[in-house]
């Protein structure tokens, strides 16, 4: 069998007891065609900031957060972390939480109701559905991807990566393998608010061409590793030692 994670293939391992001459990991791949930010221009980016009520003049720094609202997805988590920084801090911020609730209206009034209770009206805003996530990863400064739970690979961080966009994550599951600790962003204690937090205080604090440079790096790192052509040609190869075993069986 195949996983797209080592975190995944030691999961199989350890829940149906395989052994691991049965499995390969084969990481998720990144389309650079869609994910790619000498394809996103400029009125693509207007577009979408208008489409989330940034106007023109706002010089804040965009934290997004992009996936289904869910607690698994940790958006409350990251309400929670802005609720920790100073005010200071806060006002040149602007938290994102592009995603579809998919009925989870209870959920969704949580949240709006964490961010007034904490006084972030406007600070954190709630955009609904986005349909242009290339052009939303570059729009953004910082993304994260907090989740509760383990992600068994992490595609959020990988495809910002690409975009040349540090990213936090919760440092468990396939995220681990996605995002390199101070070198494409950060890893914050799964479930923590304070360490997201002092992740995104980190991230905030450095320097412009530092926070450039960690995009770069990422980028770099994801082409090396999770490109669809590198995960097609490796699904390929699994087939063909399949039916070459399977060939020498029945010979």
């Amino acid at each position: 069998m195949t996983a797209n994670s080592n975190w995944t293939a030691d999961h199989v391992m350890a829940t149906h007891g395989t052994s691991a001459e049965r499995i390969v990991t084969i990481p998720r791949g990144v389309d650079f065609s869609i994910f790619d930010p000498d394809n996103i221009n400029g009125a693509r980016l207007t577009a979408l900031a208008r489409s989330w009520n940034i106007a023109d003049e706002d010089e804040r720094m965009i934290i997004l957060l992009a996936g289904r609202l869910t607690s698994w997805k940790g958006q409350l988590l990251a309400v929670n972390a802005m609720a920790q920084l100073s005010r200071n801090e806060q006002e040149g911020l602007h938290l994102v939480l592009a995603g579809d609730a998919q009925g989870r209206t209870d959920y969704l009034r949580q949240i709006e109701n964490s961010i007034m209770n904490q006084g972030l009206a406007g600070v954190v805003s709630v955009v609904g559905h986005c349909e242009d996530m290339a052009a939303a990863y570059r729009l953004s400064d910082i993304v994260m991807a907090p989740s509760q739970r383990p992600e068994a690979f992490g595609r959020v961080a990988a495809e910002a990566s690409a975009m040349g966009r540090p990213v936090i994550v919760s440092d468990h599951g396939g995220q681990r393998e996605t995002v390199l600790e101070g070198e494409t962003g950060a890893r914050a204690e799964p479930g923590s608010v304070e360490s997201l937090a002092a992740c995104l205080r980190m991230l905030v604090n450095l320097p412009p061409e530092a926070r450039e440079a960690m995009g770069r790096t990422g980028q770099t790192f994801v082409r090396e590793r999770f490109s669809r052509a590198q995960l097609q040609r490796a699904t390929l190869a699994v087939y063909q030692d399949v039916l070459n075993t399977k060939s020498l069986v029945e010979s």
